[in-house]
């Protein structure tokens, strides 16, 4: 599939069956999602799957907070200036886009 075609096939999903999916799928889309961009290519992901009664705590846990209009409190807050790996990716990138890399 071609990228902009990828782009233009896009779509949000926001209604789901009820069905489970299996372990094997969940496995496959973990996976894929590891290959996602970042910022900066900061890769800050990590990830928790969870189902039946856990989940079910969580998600009732989720809801009081949205009707409370609980503030938001992000996991992974955005960094304000580069540092280490990710400033030295940025530089070797810079220069690289500028021609200097070569």
């Amino acid at each position: 599939m071609e990228a902009l075609e990828m782009i233009r096939e896009r779509r949000s999903y926001r209604a789901f069956k009820p069905e489970p999916i299996t372990r094997e799928v969940m496995q496959k889309i973990v996976e894929a999602a590891g290959n996602c961009s970042s910022y900066t290519n900061t890769q800050p992901w990590e990830m928790v799957v969870l189902s039946g009664r856990k989940r079910d705590e969580l998600s009732g846990i989720l809801y009081k907070l949205a009707e409370a209009h609980a503030p938001a409190s992000p996991d992974i807050v955005l960094p304000t200036a580069l540092t280490g790996q990710a400033q030295a990716q940025r530089f070797w990138a810079t220069l690289q886009l500028s021609g200097q890399g070569n």
